[in-house]
């Protein structure tokens, strides 16, 4: 038997030659190393996201179309404006809180929003891309998103406001007087529905804070401790109204808070106290020496003292706090200073003579001559706002 001899099938001119196995590897190694490239890219971009150079990138295709000079000063816009005026940024607009009117501008000088008021002490708060303004021992509030007021508030006209914030979330409380009581705090959801009333009738309310995760009410009081007033910070469950802890936190005044996380930052004419938020004291810092001529809470795990020998002049310190309480930078101011602010990772200083932005270690990343301004809101991104009597204009790095 014969065997047959197996035919090679013939191979046509449209099949791709094989590669020899060493070009095939060579690809291979290629194709690994390009993925593991775009892999660290990705990952870099996404630790270094919120660096100062990334940010520099993002100012330019935001603000390509605003024309500004070549120092980055954008033109000035006009506003009817009086001595009282507080101001807040809303997004990328600003908010003038005046004592007949409420005023948003954006960036470019358009106005958006003009609401007749009458206000003796007007206040402007901002979180994010909501405002509340309200008339310091009147009757009326405020609340403002984007363009447009969101939400109306008066009290009785008998009974003042105190004091009004918003939380990360809009949740908004609001301290006010109240009969037979020594205040009446309500909290209003992101409805604008109230959700809690809590009549005080054991100390004076002096400020209020909704928690990040809109759980717990924080207070501060005050009342007397022996023969002398202490402050106190007081914690409340919002679901029930049930006080959770009291902490005396000593016979300093306090002058402003912010709860970021689970840390409440409490600024007291003396120095910052770090409290969690179950109401135990973490840290605090203070200056003995020093007596305390600004400060700025707002900045990611880190507040800023500016300190100096004498209550008030031309010669301070600028301290920078970190999350744990320790002093973190400083940094010698030798000129009066007009303005504080802080956002993000950026603090503004305003003196009568120039505009200096510092990075949180206090390096200087930006500084131009003043021009007049007398209040600066630093922004995230690293711009800023300079407003002066009646003007405004946008500053970007």
């Amino acid at each position: 038997m014969t065997a047959k001899r197996l035919k090679k099938k013939k191979k046509t001119a449209t099949e791709p030659k094989p590669l020899p196995i060493p070009v095939r590897v060579l690809v291979r190694l290629i194709a690994i190393v390009v993925t593991c490239i775009m892999v660290l890219g990705a990952v870099l971009f996404i630790v270094y996201r919120d660096t100062v150079s990334l940010d520099g990138v993002v100012r330019y295709f935001l603000y390509r179309n605003i024309e500004r000079d070549e120092d980055g000063e954008a033109q000035d816009f006009t506003f009817s404006s009086d001595a009282a005026d507080a101001y807040a940024m809303v997004g990328d607009n600003l908010v003038i809180c005046a004592s007949n009117s409420v005023q948003v501008y954006s960036i470019s000088g358009s106005q958006l929003l003009e609401e007749s008021v009458q206000f003796t002490t007007p206040v402007a708060l901002s979180t994010g891309n909501t405002a509340v303004v309200y008339d310091l021992g009147g009757n009326d509030l405020m609340v403002i998103q984007g363009e447009e007021i969101v939400f109306s508030y008066s009290t009785e006209s008998n009974y003042a406001i105190l004091g009004a914030r918003l939380n990360d979330n809009g949740y908004l409380s609001v301290v006010e007087e109240a009969a037979g009581y020594k205040a009446a705090v309500t909290v209003f959801d992101e409805d604008y529905d109230p959700v809690l009333k809590e009549n005080i009738s054991s100390a004076y309310v002096m400020d209020a804070l909704v928690s990040p995760d809109n759980d717990t009410l924080a207070l501060i009081t005050i009342g007397q401790e022996d023969t002398s007033f202490a402050s106190y910070l007081e914690l409340y469950e919002c679901a029930t109204g049930e006080k959770l802890v009291g902490l005396n936190l000593g016979t300093d005044t306090v002058l402003d808070l912010y709860w970021t996380g689970d840390t409440i930052r409490i600024q007291t004419e003396s120095g910052i106290l770090l409290v969690d938020g179950s109401g135990t004291l973490l840290n605090s810092w203070s200056d003995s020496t020093q007596y305390l001529q600004n400060f700025a809470l707002g900045g990611v795990n880190f507040s800023v003292e500016l300190m100096g020998k004498y209550r008030a002049g031309s010669m301070g310190q600028l301290m920078v706090i970190d999350e744990n309480g320790d002093a973190f930078a400083s940094r010698a101011i030798r000129e009066e200073v007009l303005s504080v602010s802080v956002a993000e990772r950026y603090i503004a200083v305003l003196t009568a003579n120039r505009l200096m932005i510092f990075t949180r270690d206090l390096d200087e990343y930006a500084s131009i001559a003043n021009g007049g301004e007398t209040t600066v809101l630093m922004r995230s991104d690293g711009s800023a706002m300079l407003i002066g009597d009646g003007t405004a204009h946008l500053y970007v790095p």
